[in-house]
């Protein structure tokens, strides 16, 4: 007899665990939706980190497409493609939004606006309305800030502060720079809302930003010193005003000034910056007015 048998031949009962087969088990920094695999089991959604496919296209495009807008463009569509389908896997509804700086005035950049947006529903699947983005913006304290900055309606406070779009229920910025100067922010904005309080998740933001900055020219970075924000109208006001007029301002430009679309876009969004913006600031003094009134009661 052995001596690992009883007396009665039977194998005896060793003190260790009977090892367990190996599972799938999520970390704590699982999502609060997972995905339930073809096998069964509760896999997580990747949002600890950028997955290395992105990189290896972006570094692809930046080093193999010879022409500056081509670069550009493609660069902007593969990363943003790619947010969707890494953050938004279940189609939840997420958008991602670039906003560049507008043109500097006298006394310096007054606003971003809107250039490129991609979407899962409810958001429209790509940008309809550029809308500007001020101080009372997320993206504007970004900017302004130099930081990433979250959102998130389970705060009443921080929700007081920026101006809010009307799926969002939370969001993330942060600036695209390159060796200190920005060229804009980039905006990521869920329908769910504390999407962004784990911390790997607005990380991705951070290396999703840094990417894109590799899709811009040297030329279009500028000293955030430059900074000069204003305060503009709400966007749901904003969208309605260049949906009814912004066409029709370009063809006009064209016609009057006899000049191409592309330089006549220059000239109306520069136009209607200023316009909006002793509309925003009018807005403001009427939005503090009304809430130092409701406090005096």
């Amino acid at each position: 007899m052995s001596p690992g048998d009883d007396s009665a031949g039977q194998p005896r009962r060793r003190g260790r665990p009977k090892k367990q087969k190996k599972v799938f088990v999520p970390t704590q920094e699982k999502p609060e939706h997972p995905v339930v695999a073809e096998n069964g089991y509760q896999e997580r959604t990747d949002l600890t980190g950028v997955h290395e496919d992105i990189y290896r296209r972006v570094v692809e495009l930046f080093t193999t497409v010879i022409d500056d807008d081509a670069r550009q463009w493609q660069i902007t569509q593969a990363i943003f493609e790619h947010v969707l389908l890494h953050l938004d896997a279940e189609r939840r509804g997420l958008a991602i939004t670039y906003a560049k700086l507008m043109p500097a005035r006298e006394d310096g950049v007054h606003s971003l606006v809107e250039v490129t947006m991609r979407g899962n529903y409810p958001w429209t699947f790509a940008l309809e309305n550029h809308t500007y983005l001020g101080s009372t913006t997320l993206a504007g304290n970004t900017a302004m800030l130099d930081r990433l900055q979250t959102w998130d309606n389970f705060s009443e406070s921080e929700r007081s502060q920026v101006e809010i779009d009307e799926f969002e229920r939370s969001a993330c910025a942060y600036p695209v720079k390159r060796a200190g100067r920005v060229a804009g922010v980039l905006i990521i904005s869920s329908t769910q809302p504390r999407f962004f309080t784990r911390p790997m998740t607005c990380q991705a933001v951070i290396e999703y930003a840094q990417l894109l900055s590799l899709a811009f020219r040297e030329h279009e970075f500028h000293p955030f010193s430059l900074l000069n924000l204003r305060p503009m109208p709400n966007l749901k006001w904003q969208r309605a005003e260049i949906s009814h007029s912004y066409v029709n301002r370009i063809i006009a430009c064209v016609r009057q000034k006899g000049i191409s679309r592309q330089e006549a876009e220059l000239f109306v969004r520069r136009d209607m910056e200023a316009e909006f913006e002793e509309i925003g600031q009018l807005h403001l003094q009427q939005r503090l007015s009304h809430e130092e009134h409701s406090e005096q009661k």
